[in-house]
């Protein structure tokens, strides 16, 4: 299924909430022990200054700090190589944005102990670094023109360049802060083609909400930055379900998007002459989160015989987020990647999409600290509903709740297959669908979990009442 891009986002008939989930205070007391002194990492980046410019989901539970004596100095990984190809930038959302400066070797790249994922801090397109507060209120970061916008007016100016693609990755946003505070009461909402890396020569903190999930629009869920990417969803996107070719018998449901975990399979539709069901996407990707990618996403169910546009549309894929500080950085809000729900068919005896999976959250520093009402989520979506002559009912996104449980899909019609629920912490994969009943369409199985990834190279502490879901790898 084709996702457009830049969709007006509406609620049809469906309540979004895009509001943070426990917003708490920053902790002041862990910060002012980050900034105490200089912290001793993997040892420090060794590469000249700039000249003129600048396999698992699961992981360690909450409640467990790690350090580099017990788990032994952390290697930086492999393909976090930094781009050979600058290239040039996307469209600037504005002429302060084309014409930001390089980043001083002075101030920038001197005091990384580690190197970072997926980028090269001391890279000459990377802009000078500018400090980052975003204050309560809704918040657009669109990865697509690196701008920030608030709902209701006024917008924040980033250094920020398009890192190009290669290859065999996806082209990234990449915002440079001198440090970054993200209040209780600001909600941050990431939309975009490109997933976005927040590269912080500084301390960070988020005690609001920063949510790259799938989106809902008019055509169906779009999927969340840097998610549905072809090369990187190969195998791992739901199968479609298959057209009825008998009369007055059901389609096939569209299979889940897998990415941490698989997802699950679609529903048969009934009768002689049905359509089969859609496979269950792929597990895919790395632990390490390298490259950065979202998730991938449902298939679409199949339609009754001699119709079209009626079956239900699959899930996007959640987006992609990664957060990299060089002195500390300490979560006390929410960061969130989940899948898109499927679309129930709408009659006609069609089958119902499949649910998309979750994306990708990466969060590194010397000192991470997740505090205990935080919450890391990037959980499966759930497939829909499918349908015989009246609709089927929408299966929901991948939530972030405390504590975790799957998405669920809204059953309102007798005869169609359910919907499989999505993927969450200790179900890694999409629940199957099942099958359509007296001549109705099948369910759209669920997405598969994504991966979130907490990477402190000198200490890691995750409180035991944080919800992280799926479990976090190292």
């Amino acid at each position: 299924m084709v996702r457009p891009q830049g969709e007006l986002l509406v609620a049809a008939g469906v309540v979004v909430l895009l509001g943070g989930l426990a917003a708490c205070s920053f902790n002041t007391t862990a910060l002012a022990t980050l900034d105490a002194g200089p912290l001793v990492g993997d040892g420090p980046v060794d590469r000249a200054p700039p000249g003129e410019a600048a396999a698992d989901a699961g992981g360690d539970g909450p409640g467990r700090t790690d350090t580099a004596a017990e788990a032994g100095a952390e290697a930086a990984p492999a393909d976090a190589a930094p781009p050979t190809d600058t290239g040039p930038e996307a469209a600037p959302a504005d002429a302060a944005q084309a014409d930001a400066a390089p980043a001083d070797s002075t101030t920038s790249c001197t005091g990384w102990s580690y190197a970072p994922t997926n980028f090269d801090p001391c890279a000459p397109a990377i802009p000078a670094p500018q400090p980052l507060g975003i204050g309560a209120g809704l918040w657009t970061l669109d990865t697509d023109s690196g701008s920030l916008t608030q709902t209701g007016g006024g917008s924040i100016t980033l250094a920020t360049v398009l890192l190009p693609a290669s290859s065999t990755d996806a082209a990234v946003r990449l915002v440079a802060a001198s440090s970054l505070q993200v209040d209780a009461g600001a909600t941050v909402r990431v939309t975009g083609a490109r997933a976005l890396i927040l590269a912080v020569y500084g301390s960070a903190s988020v005690a609001g909400t920063i949510d790259a999930s799938a989106q809902i629009a008019l055509s169906g869920y779009l999927p969340g930055p840097g998610g549905d990417d072809p090369l990187a969803c190969a195998g791992s996107g739901g199968g479609s379900g298959a057209n009825a070719t008998g009369v007055g018998v059901g389609a096939g449901g569209g299979g889940g998007g897998g990415f941490g975990g698989t997802g699950g399979d679609g529903g048969d539709g009934q009768g002689g002459g049905h359509g089969p069901h859609g496979g269950k996407g792929a597990a895919g990707g790395v632990a390490t989160i390298a490259p950065l990618r979202g998730g991938c996403p449902g298939g679409d169910g199949g339609n009754g015989l001699g119709l079209s546009g009626l079956q239900g549309g699959g899930g996007g894929g959640g987006g992609a987020i990664q957060i990299s500080a060089r002195d500390g950085l300490v979560i006390a809000g929410s960061l969130q990647a989940g899948g898109g729900g499927g679309f129930g068919s709408l009659g006609g005896r069609g089958g119902a999409g499949g649910g998309g999976s979750g994306g990708a959250i990466l969060l590194e520093a010397p000192t991470v600290i997740v505090q205990a009402n935080a919450s890391l989520c990037a959980n499966g979506g759930a497939g829909g509903e499918g349908a015989d002559l009246t609709p089927g009912g929408p299966g929901q996104p991948g939530g972030c709740t405390d504590p975790p449980s799957g998405a669920a899909t809204l059953a309102i019609n007798a005869n169609g297959g359910d919907g499989g629920g999505g993927a969450y912490l200790g179900h890694l994969n999409g629940a199957n669908a099942s099958n359509g009943s007296s001549g109705a369409g099948g369910g759209g199985g669920g997405g598969g979990v994504g991966r979130i990834r907490v990477r402190g190279t000198t200490t890691r502490t995750i409180d035991a009442n944080a919800v992280v879901s799926p479990g976090a790898a190292s």
